[in-house]
């Protein structure tokens, strides 16, 4: 299929969206064709933030559940094997901090 010599040419990409110039009849730029490609581009944003909501409206129950289960493995494994390393540097400015977080580590088994 053979476009038009006055037909917009469009790279999009998840960076730019940018016009390739193209040329009308007289010779001259085509007027207009960046109000277009910028249009294009919000349009297709609105519509993949309606699809999402539209999917998450309509398997509610299977996301809660999934994130609960997601949260629940993150807890569970940071109790079964907990951090690997935990570093405090004596330089700390502020000690005071440090100590009352080592304190809530104490208090809660770390």
């Amino acid at each position: 299929m053979r476009r038009s010599a006055t037909a917009a040419r469009t790279h999009a990409c998840a960076r730019c969206v940018r016009l390739t110039p193209t040329v009308n009849g007289s010779g001259e730029s085509s007027a207009g064709q960046s109000e277009v490609v910028a249009r294009n581009n919000i349009n297709m944003q609105e519509s993949a933030i309606l699809f999402g909501m539209n999917n998450l409206a309509s398997h509610g129950p299977q996301f809660l559940n999934n994130f609960y289960l997601k949260s629940k493995r993150s807890v569970e494994k940071a109790r079964k094997e907990g951090p690997a390393a935990w570093v405090f540097p004596a330089d700390d400015p502020r000690p005071g901090e440090q100590a009352r977080l080592l304190s809530v580590f104490a208090g809660s088994g770390w």
